[in-house]
């Protein structure tokens, strides 16, 4: 990075000023004034990435303090420059101050809010966040007495909405997301706060809203198991759940084996749909999956057993649970919630066209195949009964490109959903041949090997 900040880098580093409307008072050099940080206003303002805060820190060293602070007159508080103030500060660096007068806290946090808008690297969530906590601000604005018409707060969003370019009603939804954020801040601390707005921490905005309303105690055990890399805010619950209750039966999150299903069930712990947290409304598909980890018509599990599995399963709308068996004819049997898909894993030539006839006779019920084809090619005659093709690989040994590419290709003339597993590594890797060898080998066969009549 050179030594000299282009503009756009100013403005990224610590946000360079802007000529100071009427208000102002005089700049003043300061050499050893201690001025105020208000932890609130602060955060307002994105962290500089160690790169930039390095860049920063070189450029003042060799060059001085170029940008005044600015600060809210007669309360010594810093507006913009903290970062300035900062290296100054520990390396004894003269600075100038650019008083700025206003008539509340909330004048003041609207005007860092402007600027802090104008900025090119925020993240969606500190753009929606800066958004939202400037309609709040305003809304208590309007509201005081002294500003008179007490409906102005009721125009708000459609004024926010037109200045940032966006719908109003996405205005008051970051509005909810900002005292979302707040309320987290204020009960875990300003940290987490900013790891959120800046990515660090990848949590939807959904589940930051639902977060802020959990008890404060609920929510600081949460944020440690976000932490420690839960990425859903259902995943912390559940593994908050069984660290508190060990004996609690809930679903197990779903390893590499079973990648197209988010949980997985051991048949065994009954309660387990009931006690895991419900999956959150319209949340991607893979998170209502329950893989069940039982054939239930398998050895060692009873008809009764069968028969109690089966209306748990109906007791549980919220979940879609994916049943697996080599006993095809039982599935038949069964009239099967809406909630629950079936199907089996396929091996063979042999099995792939048991498994159609079976299915064709089977309605109402979402029908999905696991292929495993290290062994052998698998073509189907017809899929009109199935739904869903997974392509998994169950050994060591790699199937042919060949063989998946025959699988797929059936699927999509059928309008089939496919699935992929990432242990599938088979993949094309033919190359064109070179110029130069066509022609070589085109030559090759208009030269003649026989020996020319005539010629010695």
């Amino acid at each position: 990075m050179s030594g000299t900040l282009t503009d756009e880098l100013k403005m990224n580093l610590d946000t360079a000023l802007e000529p100071i409307d009427t208000g102002a008072k005089d700049e003043h050099i300061q050499d050893s004034l201690v001025l105020k940080i208000d932890e609130g206003f602060r955060f307002l303002i994105p962290d500089l990435s160690q790169e930039e805060s390095d860049q920063l820190e070189k450029n003042v060293l060799r060059d001085g303090c170029i940008d005044p602070i600015v600060i809210w007159a007669g309360h010594d508080i810093i507006l913009d420059g903290h970062n300035r103030y900062r290296i100054c500060s520990k390396n004894g660096i003269d600075f100038k101050t650019h008083p700025m007068d206003f008539a509340s806290r909330e004048d003041a946090i609207n005007w860092i809010i402007d600027k802090q808008l104008g900025r090119r690297n925020l993240t969606e969530l500190q753009r929606s966040y800066l958004i939202g906590k400037r309609y709040n601000t305003e809304k208590k604005v309007a509201h005081r007495p002294e500003k008179g018409d007490q409906d102005d707060h009721v125009k708000t969003s459609d004024r926010i909405a037109q200045e940032s370019k966006i719908g109003p009603a996405t205005v008051r939804r970051d509005a909810k997301f900002a005292a979302a954020v707040d309320k987290i801040k204020e009960d875990v601390g300003e940290d987490f706060g900013k790891k959120l707005l800046s990515k660090e921490i990848k949590l939807p905005k959904n589940d930051i809203n639902k977060l802020a309303q959990k008890p404060i105690e609920e929510k600081k055990a949460l944020v440690d198991e976000i932490q420690q890399g839960a990425r859903r805010l259902v995943q912390a619950e559940m593994a908050l759940q069984t660290r508190s209750k060990p004996q609690m039966e809930i679903f197990d999150k779903a390893g590499p084996e079973i990648e197209f299903a988010g949980w997985s069930w051991d048949t065994h712990r009954l309660d387990a749909p009931k006690n895991a947290p419900a999956p959150e409304e319209n949340c991607e598909i893979k998170q209502r999956l329950v893989y069940l980890n039982d054939d239930i018509f398998g050895e060692g599990i009873s008809k009764d057993e069968t028969e109690k599995i089966i209306q748990v399963m109906r007791e549980a709308p919220q979940w879609i649970f994916m049943v697996h068996t080599s006993e095809l004819e039982r599935l038949a049997e069964i009239d099967w919630p809406k909630n629950v898909w079936i199907g089996c894993i396929v091996h063979s030539q042999e099995y792939s066209e048991k498994v159609v006839k079976v299915f064709i006779e089977i309605r109402d019920a979402v029908k999905f195949v696991i292929c495993d084809l290290h062994k052998e090619s698998i073509a189907f005659d017809r899929l009109s009964g199935i739904n869903w093709i997974i392509i998994r690989n169950l050994s060591k040994t790699q199937p042919s490109w060949q063989r998946v590419e025959s699988v797929l290709e059936q699927a999509l003339a059928d309008s089939l959903s496919i699935y992929l597993m990432p242990n599938i590594t088979a993949r094309p890797r033919d190359y064109p041949r070179l110029m130069e060898e066509e022609t070589e080998s085109q030559t090759r066969e208009m030269v003649s090997e026989e020996p020319i009549k005539g010629v010695a």
